[in-house]
Order: structure tokens, then sequence, then C-alpha cells
């Protein structure tokens, strides 16, 4: 069943989060490089605009450190912006350019770490709170467009030294499955 439909951008929607904080309130991105805020128990209208910008909206994470009040959101400008929750007018923080449009983000389970899928310019590793990237990985070559990414969870504390990652690119159809060293 559908509950609600309503026309959310001007283009296409390309992400949106549910607010774990407040389950009435749901956070969507689209190419019309615009973030928006909806109350979901009113739909008429969006709640809020941020419009920081210069691309498409592609990712949008709570942040590990503050998820009631801190979002990440990831971009075709290349970039990864912390915002404030209560004032969007600006980011609190954001990152330099990860080149070639950060397409999806992955929270780490268990450190502040960000695996993000840079379409044109492979993968990086980004500390979450410093938006500095940490490692970067281009096994899908340059023109293949690193599309997706994912951390697999910790089975055992061996594990602790090592993450493995799954990251995918769009024109070649590769799966890479890699393993990532830490401290």
């Amino acid at each position: 069943n559908v509950e609600c439909r309503f026309p959310a951008h001007d283009y296409e929607t390309w992400s949106v989060l549910i607010d774990r904080q407040d389950a009435n309130t749901l956070y969507s991105g689209a190419d019309d490089s615009q973030l928006r805020v909806w109350d979901l128990r009113s739909t008429s209208s969006h709640v809020q605009r941020c419009s920081l910008f210069d691309g498409g909206v592609c990712s949008i994470l709570p942040t590990r450190s503050d998820p009631t009040n801190h979002l990440l959101c990831s971009s075709y400008d290349e970039r990864i912006d912390l915002l404030d929750k209560r004032n969007m007018k600006r980011s609190v923080k954001q990152s330099s350019k990860l080149h070639g449009g950060v397409w999806k983000m992955k929270m780490h389970e268990s450190r502040d770490q960000l695996l993000c899928a840079c379409m044109h310019y492979g993968v990086h590793i980004v500390d979450a709170n410093e938006l500095t990237s940490l490692l970067y990985y281009n096994g899908h070559e340059l023109n293949s467009l690193a599309y997706g990414c994912d951390w697999m969870p910790k089975k055992t504390k061996s594990d602790a030294s090592s993450d493995i990652v799954a990251t995918c690119s769009f024109y070649n159809h590769n799966l890479r499955i890699w393993k990532c060293f830490h401290d």
C-alpha cells in the first residue's frame, strides 16, 4: 500500500533518509542540487530547503557522533558537507574535493569513517569528523564510475586490524572485494 505520494523535487530524487531521532522527519536529495526536509505529518510542502550544493545531492547519512543534530551529505559537486539540522543555511564543515562526484557513502559499523564511492575517481575512506581522505582505492578504472560500496561487518575480534570492503562500478560491471588494513 502506498501511504503517501508527492512531487519532492524538480529533477530526479537520488537519496532519502528517515530521521532515526524523529520518525516524522524525512530528508531527500536530488539532481536539482537541493536537500529538502519534510514533515511526514503534512507533506504538502517541505519544511526546510538547503541549497548549498553545486551539484545533485547523492547520499544522506546521520553522523555517529551527533545523530540528533548533524547530517552528512554528499554531492555530485565532489564534496561531503556536515550540516546542522537546526540551521542548514551553511555547512558546519566541508571536505575538500574528492573528485568525480560522491555518489554513495556508508558509515563504518564501529569507527567514524565513511566509505565513499566517488564515481569518476574511485573509492575513498574518509574520516567522518575531519572530512579528510584516509585512503584512496582505484581498482575500478577511472572511466567506469564507482557507484556502490559497503563494509563487511566484523565476525570476530581477530578481524579487528582489517576491514573487508565491497565496491562496484557502473560501466564495466565489476564487483571488487578488497581488504583495508588499519591500526
